[in-house]
């Protein structure tokens, strides 16, 4: 693998899918899927994006399996994807949309969302038939997506949080983020033997680096759809063995106080 193509974001997915690939990558509360699985949905995914000229898109998704392979598959071929939060009302959504330059919007299977964005090229995650997907020979289907990708394009489109005032559009390109998740791996030392849970919107920056910091290492990502539970995501820290806890300030002191009332041995 030569040293351009691991300047792009997707490109320790490829390594891990290679050396784990029988390696747990992410559990959800439906699903789990292994490294292997996981990069075979991503060409696949890939591969139909590419085909439909879904370069740029708006990614409208609650977490998910689903929600990192729209991430990655976007990635894999060159594009731009938007991330808003699903929690935020349609007005707030609609005004953001008018900074990003895609009118197609990747939503959760819901009718009611397609209505609100009648306006919008829509799609859901079942009209794209991933759950056929068989196993596909992962060395040789990902040579074909990273051929003409600039790492010093933009990939990822995010907003802040917007507590104070309308969130405020940020980019990122594959190389900066390449170079961060190199100085966390020198910080952090996180492996493949991490279990990791992120209690927080993927949407969020810091949820998806974080989940990126730990599937990069070869670790296992817990991912909760709805993050407001404190004492599901502490059951979960016991039942998964969790190492690691990547967090908000605001989230880890309602964690630490909810923790106080529960015996815990991890």
């Amino acid at each position: 693998m030569n040293q351009k193509y691991k300047e792009l974001i997707h490109s320790d997915i490829v390594i891990k899918a290679r050396q784990l690939p029988n390696k747990i990558a992410i559990k959800s509360e439906e699903s789990q899927v292994t490294f292997y699985e996981f990069l075979s949905k991503i060409i696949y995914l890939a591969e139909r994006l590419d085909s439909l000229e879904l370069k740029k898109i708006n990614l409208l998704k609650s977490n998910s399996i689903e929600f990192l392979l729209f991430f990655f598959s976007s990635s894999m071929i060159g594009g731009q994807i938007t991330l808003f939060d699903p929690s935020w009302p349609v007005n707030l959504v609609k005004k953001l949309l008018m900074k990003s330059n895609s009118n197609i919007i990747i939503l959760d299977n819901k009718e009611l969302l397609k209505k609100e964005y009648s306006n919008y090229k829509t799609y859901t995650y079942q009209d794209f038939n991933l759950g056929k997907v068989g196993k596909k020979n992962n060395d040789n289907s990902s040579e074909y997506f990273y051929i003409s990708i600039n790492s010093s394009s933009t990939f990822l489109n995010g907003f802040t949080s917007g507590s104070l005032s309308d969130p405020k559009m940020f980019s990122r390109s594959h190389k900066s983020w390449v170079k961060s998740l190199s100085m966390s791996r020198k910080e952090f030392l996180f492996s493949d033997k991490d279990k990791a849970i992120i209690p927080g919107p993927l949407s969020h920056g810091i949820s998806l680096f974080g989940a990126l910091d730990i599937l990069s290492n070869g670790g296992t990502l817990n991912i909760l759809k709805e993050n407001k539970n404190n004492k599901k995501i502490l059951d979960i820290i016991v039942k998964e063995n969790i190492t690691v806890i990547i967090l908000v300030p605001t989230k880890l002191d309602i964690l630490c106080d909810v923790a106080q009332k529960n015996k815990m041995n991890s």
